[in-house]
């Protein structure tokens, strides 16, 4: 789901159905076909998500929780909804230990 060219900064912390996350305002992002490429000034790394990480993405909004992330994504994708819950959320626990998410 996730690519990144630095190695984990700190330890992903547990991501809850009912939290709501937005991207953070210093990220810049940009398509790439299905994938999606973001730019973190910050920390002076780029990290590519594929095309189930860039669906998650575009629907984090901050009024969105990570529970109706995962009801779009299931009417969306072919997959066990137990499965796309737990993608999801360890995504989402990725992306926040990484600084691109913050809660909202």
């Amino acid at each position: 789901m996730l690519g990144w060219l630095r190695k984990t900064r700190t330890q992903a912390p547990p991501v809850a159905l009912d939290a709501i996350y937005r991207r953070a305002p210093h990220v810049s992002a940009a398509g790439e076909g299905e994938r999606t490429v973001l730019l973190d000034p910050r920390a002076g790394e780029y990290l590519g998500l594929d095309e189930v990480a860039s669906r998650i993405w575009t629907l984090l909004d901050g009024a969105t929780s990570a529970s109706a992330v995962v009801d779009v994504l299931e009417a969306e994708y072919d997959a066990p909804r137990a499965q796309l819950e737990a993608d999801c959320l360890a995504l989402l626990a990725r992306l926040s230990s990484l600084g691109v998410i913050v809660l909202a």
